[in-house]
C-alpha cells in the first residue's frame, strides 16, 4: 500500500513539474487571465518537487535489520498500545 502512494506522489509531482514549467514556456499565461503568472511557476515548480522528494523513498530497498524491527513483536505491541491510547485521547 505504501508503495502505491508513493508511486502516485511521483508521478503526480512529475506531471505537476512539467506543467508548471510549461505553462510558462508556452504561453498559457497570456490566453488565461492570472494576475502573477510568474509565481504560477514557482509555486507549481516548487510543489512538484516537493512531491518527487516524497515519492523517491520508492526506491529505496530496507534492510534486514529494518525489516526485523519492523516485524518485532515487542515493537508490534508498544505501536498498538499508543495507537489505543492515542485513540482515547481524541474519544
Amino acid at each position: 500500500m505504501k508503495h502505491k502512494i508513493q508511486k502516485v506522489e511521483l508521478f503526480v509531482g512529475v506531471i505537476v513539474l512539467l506543467g508548471g514549467l510549461l505553462t510558462y514556456g508556452l504561453g498559457v499565461h497570456q490566453l488565461l487571465p492570472v494576475p502573477r503568472p510568474d509565481l504560477v511557476v514557482y509555486g507549481t515548480t516548487l510543489i512538484g518537487i516537493i512531491l518527487i522528494l516524497m515519492g523517491c523513498d520508492i526506491f529505496s530497498k530496507p534492510t534486514k535489520e529494518m525489516q526485523i524491527l519492523e516485524n518485532d513483536e515487542r515493537n508490534i505491541a508498544i505501536t498498538n498500545a499508543s495507537l489505543a491510547n492515542a485513540y482515547k485521547v481524541t474519544l
